[in-house]
C-alpha cells in the first residue's frame, strides 16, 4: 500500500507538470524562447510567432503525441541499446486567469520563482490556483525494450512490464488514477482499490503544510533547498533557447497556396557552442548545478573552458542534426502540429573524451548514436470541451493518506 501511494504521488506530480507545459505549449513567443525565425522575414515570421502566441493563450484543447528514443553503443551504459516509445493523448481546459498566471510565471526570473517557493503562503496560493484552474485527462502508453524494462525494474524495485499504460485525470482538484494499469507492477494493491481511485490534492497539501514531516519531504520555506537546483536548471533551459535561435536556419517550405504553412527549423549547434552567449550560459549552468558556487569560478576559468569547447565544437557536434517542423493553420493562426528529429553520431565526442582522459575506456568499436523523433498534433483548440471525471471512482480520505505516509 505504501509503495502504491508513493507511485500515486509521483504520478500526481508528473500530471501537474505535464499539464502546465501542455497548457502553456511553447511558452511566451513575444520573447520567442522556443520559436526561431532565422532568415524568415515579414509575414512569414509574423505568422509563425503569432501562431505560437495564440497557442499559449488557449483555454482548452487536445493533443496526441508520439516520441521514440533509440540510444546504441554508448560507452559505460548498463546496456548496449536503449529503446523507448511513448504515446500520449491529452485534453485540457483552464481558466483564463490561470492561463495569464502561467504567462506571468514564465516571465519571472529564477530568483523570483525561488522567492515564491520560499514563501509558504505564496506557495500554497500558487498550488491552489493550479489545482482549481486546470482540468486535464491524459493517457500514456510506454513501450520499453526488454533490457531497458529489466534495468528499470531492478532500480525501482518493481516488475516493470515492457508495455505500460497509465490513465490519469485531474478534475476539480482531484487526481484520478486507473489502478488496473498500475497493478501490473504494484501487484499488492488491496482488493478494495480497483478501477478509478481519486486523491484530493489541496487538502493533502494543506495537511502537509500543517505537518511538514508527514510527507518525508521539505514543505514550505524548506522546499527551496530541495527544489532550487531543478528550478535553476529549468531556467538554464529557457536561457539556452533564445540565443540558440539566433544560430538557427528557418525556412517556409510551402508555396503559400494552401491553408497550412509549413516551417522547417535547423539548429546550428557548432555556431552556438562557439559563441559568447554560450560562454555566459556555461557560467550559469555551473553555478546552478552547484558544480562551482558563485564566487568560486572566475571569468578566466570560464573563458578557458569556453576556448577549449570552441576548438572542439566542430569535432563534437559536426554529426549532430536537430530539425523541427511546425505546421500552422493560416486561417485560425494556430499550430496544428510540431515534429522534431534529433540524430547524433557521438563518435567524435567519445573519442575526444578518451583522448583527454588518456584512456581507451571511452574508445568505441561501433558508432555510438542517439536518435530521437517525436510529433505532437494539436486539435480542438478553444473548442470549450470540458474534461469529465471518471464515474464510480473511490476518493481516498486525506487522513488515510496521511496515516499511510506517517508510517513510512
Amino acid at each position: 500500500m505504501r509503495k502504491l501511494l508513493v507511485v500515486c504521488l509521483a504520478l500526481i506530480l508528473t500530471l501537474l507538470s505535464a499539464s502546465v507545459v501542455f497548457a502553456q505549449d511553447e511558452g511566451d513567443t513575444a520573447a520567442s524562447p522556443f520559436v526561431a525565425c532565422g532568415v524568415l522575414e515579414g509575414d512569414d515570421c509574423d505568422l509563425l510567432l503569432t501562431a505560437w502566441k495564440n497557442m499559449e493563450q488557449l483555454t482548452s484543447g487536445s493533443s496526441e503525441s508520439n516520441l521514440a528514443l533509440d540510444v546504441s553503443n554508448v560507452p559505460n551504459l548498463p546496456m548496449d541499446r536503449i529503446n523507448l516509445e511513448v504515446h500520449r493523448t491529452a485534453q485540457f481546459n483552464a481558466d483564463e486567469a490561470l492561463v495569464q498566471r502561467l504567462i506571468d510565471l514564465q516571465a519571472m526570473s529564477s530568483e523570483e520563482i525561488s522567492a515564491l517557493l520560499a514563501d509558504q503562503d505564496e506557495y500554497r496560493a500558487l498550488t491552489a490556483e493550479l489545482i482549481a484552474g486546470l482540468d486535464t485527462a491524459q493517457t500514456l502508453n510506454f513501450t520499453f525494450s526488454e533490457e531497458l524494462a529489466a534495468t528499470i525494474s531492478e532500480a525501482a524495485g518493481m516488475n516493470i512490464p515492457t508495455e505500460l499504460k497509465l490513465d490519469l485525470v485531474l478534475k476539480d482538484g482531484t487526481v484520478y488514477i486507473f489502478l488496473d494499469d498500475i497493478i501490473k507492477f504494484v501487484p499488492n494493491i488491496p482488493p478494495l482499490l480497483r478501477g478509478w481511485v481519486g486523491i484530493q490534492i489541496q487538502p493533502l497539501i494543506d495537511q502537509a503544510l500543517a505537518d511538514p514531516d508527514a510527507l518525508g519531504l521539505p514543505v514550505g520555506p524548506e522546499m527551496l533547498e530541495f527544489v532550487a537546483p531543478g528550478v535553476g536548471l529549468a531556467g538554464v533551459g529557457l536561457a539556452m533557447h533564445a540565443p540558440l535561435n539566433r544560430y538557427a536556419d528557418a525556412y517556409r517550405q510551402d508555396d503559400g497556396s494552401s491553408d497550412t504553412a509549413t516551417y522547417e527549423v535547423d539548429e546550428n549547434f557548432v555556431g552556438y557552442f562557439t559563441s559568447s552567449e554560450f560562454r555566459d550560459l556555461l557560467m550559469l549552468v555551473l553555478e546552478q548545478a552547484d558544480v562551482a558556487p558563485e564566487g568560486e569560478l572566475t571569468a578566466d576559468d570560464v573563458d578557458q573552458m569556453a576556448s577549449v569547447l570552441t576548438m572542439l565544437a566542430p569535432v563534437l557536434f559536426e554529426d549532430l542534426s536537430y530539425t523541427l517542423m511546425h505546421e500552422v493553420d493560416t486561417a485560425s493562426e494556430t499550430v496544428t502540429s510540431v515534429a522534431g528529429v534529433l540524430d547524433w553520431d557521438t563518435t567524435g565526442l567519445f573519442e575526444t573524451i578518451a583522448t583527454l582522459q588518456n584512456s581507451d575506456e571511452m574508445m568505441v568499436e561501433s558508432p555510438p548514436k542517439i536518435y530521437m523523433e517525436g510529433e505532437t498534433v494539436y486539435s480542438d483548440s478553444n473548442s470549450g470541451a470540458q474534461v469529465q471525471a471518471p464515474g464510480g471512482a473511490f476518493v481516498l480520505p486525506v487522513q488515510m493518506i496521511m496515516g499511510i505516509l506517517g508510517g513510512m
